[in-house]
């Protein structure tokens, strides 16, 4: 038995290479051949690692209801498309049981989605051309999912205490505004309004399972699954106890550098006062030092943090109280997982200490307002040891960057300008200051760095315009221009870095944009060298208050376009 394999790469396709007995018929030439050019799914396939996949939202109807997904292939030769048989062969479970079946049916299939709305269809669409036996294939998972799987949250509202978490989810060609996700699928009768003074939101994920944490502005926090927002984790299980008349913890922003599959998977939550904690695989943080013996350690009232950013091994910050550099290691903490057992008395064994940069390079700093850190970490996180911090001279009205590198204690620091001059010092990290050609960013202005480009670059926003920033030839260029009337107020990619399991969400930007009482978020595209990519035409998803933050979250396995 001779056998020809033929497989069909196009848009919205993943190959799949065919297999049929020869049945010795060569009276056609392959100039003649009607070949599948392309195919097209509606409801429209995304891809993902495991291949492609089709969509449809849980139904929430108490009785099974039946779905349709059609095919729309372009033929070479579309006279012909009529000798064409569909045949989709399938596998999937049905009440415990699992089901193979052939449907026949030219051009459409159709699927039960159950009560409870979980279903998975792995299916192999064959189109065989009945003159010349010559055969065509494609293979996709169709599927249910829950509400905001693989979107976008906004928070949103026109004061601190009416905080809306509003949602734009990517189904079909069409995106889908929600103003109030979470009373459109709310379930839990206990739960009024949990995001009314919410602050700010973070997201991580790992094998299993996705979460998504609220930051509140009366010092609560809660983790919710973001797919269905099902709430997991309340406020006693995420931040440690506050002891009596003290301070509450109001989250400021989320240190979230690392990949949140990854196994160094750290994060770390400023507050507004200076204050810091950490954690790792799960939102539940701890203050650092509390079971420390080292003597240098700097207690809370000793430093107020601004800003900060970390390596594979520290986190490292600048303390506005002390002028100075301070810095927490990550290796040697115990992080207990989610029992109730201590969780009052729970804390982490490093300490905060006193990185002891240079005077000389402090001296240059003198006066300056903390504005941005990052960690300049292309391609591999885990070895990137070269931080930045973006300062901001009121004097002057320009920027400095003083750039920090892991040096172990042994290492040179210096201050420099692009003439690379000045005299030299021994300190915890190396050290080098660099004055920042044209630039004018104060406190407050949105700025975001992403580990995706070789070029040491951050992107920021001055009023309604988005510029690319070139740290090492000053070259600075407009990214985006807002739509009349808006202003840019945050800058937040899908994904910061290039992770391997993401595909390139890393290079989707999203912006979220105020005017007046009127709150829209923008998101664009950026190529391999950080340009608009022109590819994709820039959305805006309007409808909201005012833009409070705004979160991605993704399956393990998404990828985009």
């Amino acid at each position: 038995m001779k056998k020809i394999l033929f497989g069909l790469l196009t848009l919205g396709t993943v190959v799949l290479g065919g297999c049929y007995e020869d049945k010795g018929n060569y009276s056609y030439n392959f100039g003649d051949i009607n070949s599948v050019d392309t195919l097209r799914f509606t409801p429209e396939a995304y891809s993902s690692l495991n291949g492609w996949i089709i969509d449809f939202m849980k139904s929430g109807e108490a009785d099974t209801v039946t779905e349709r997904v059609t095919v729309n292939p372009t033929f070479s030769d579309p006279d012909k498309a009529d000798q064409m048989d569909y045949y989709w062969y399938r596998q999937y479970t049905w009440n415990g049981q699992t089901v193979k079946d052939t449907l026949t049916t030219p051009g459409y299939m159709d699927v039960l989605i159950p009560e409870n709305g979980n279903v998975s269809y792995r299916v192999i669409l064959e189109l065989r051309d009945r003159e010349t036996e010559i055969s065509y294939f494609t293979q996709l998972t169709v599927k249910t999912r829950e509400w905001y799987t693989n979107s976008l949250f906004v928070l949103h509202g026109n004061s601190t205490q009416n905080q809306r978490l509003g949602n734009v989810e990517f189904l079909g060609d069409e995106p889908t505004i929600t103003l109030d996700a979470f009373e459109r699928s709310n379930t839990d009768p206990n739960l009024h309004e949990p995001f009314k003074n919410a602050r700010v939101l973070g997201f991580r994920m790992n094998l299993y399972d996705a979460e998504m944490v609220v930051f509140k502005t009366n010092g609560e926090a809660e983790v919710y699954n973001p797919f269905g927002l099902k709430r997991l984790q309340d406020t006693y299980f995420v931040m440690p106890p506050v002891a009596v008349g003290s301070n509450l913890f109001v989250a400021k922003t989320l240190i979230n550098e690392d990949p949140a599959g990854a196994s160094n998977d750290f994060r770390c939550v400023l507050s507004n006062d200076g204050r810091f904690y950490i954690s790792r695989s799960s939102f539940r943080f701890y203050e650092p030092g509390l079971n420390t013996e080292n003597t240098e350690h700097l207690t809370t009232d000793q430093y107020r943090v601004s800003i900060g950013t970390r390596t594979g091994d520290y986190y490292v910050f600048w303390d506005d109280q002390g002028k100075r550099f301070i810095h927490n290691a990550i290796g040697g903490n115990s992080f207990p997982r989610f029992d109730t057992d201590g969780r009052e008395t729970a804390s982490l064994i490093t300490p905060v200490l006193d990185s002891h940069i240079d005077a000389g390079i402090l001296a240059k700093l003198s006066g300056m307002q903390p504005v941005y850190a990052y960690m300049n970490n292309f391609n591999y996180f885990q070895s990137a040891d070269e931080m930045r911090f973006l300062f901001y001279d009121p004097a002057t009205e320009s920027n400095m960057m003083c750039m920090l590198t892991v040096d172990g204690g042994g290492g040179k620091t210096k201050a420099v300008t692009r003439a690379d001059k000045d005299e030299e010092s021994t300190a915890m990290f190396a050290a080098d200051t660099l004055s920042l050609d044209g630039l004018h960013i104060e406190p407050g202005t949105p700025v975001v760095y992403t580990g995706a480009y070789s070029l040491d670059f951050f992107f920021y926003a001055d009023g309604s315009t988005l510029y690319r920033y070139n740290v090492q030839s000053g070259d600075q260029d407009i990214i985006y221009e807002a739509p009349a009337g808006y202003e840019i107020v945050l800058l937040k990619f899908r994904q910061n870095t290039d992770y391997q399991l993401w595909g390139n969400l890393y290079r989707y930007l999203s912006i979220g944009l105020n005017r007046n009482n009127e709150g829209a978020v923008a998101e664009i595209k950026l190529t391999a060298a950080g340009d608009l990519d022109e590819s994709f035409e820039p959305q805006l998803y309007e409808g909201f208050d005012r833009i409070t933050d705004v979160q991605f979250c993704n399956e393990r396995m998404y990828t985009a376009e």
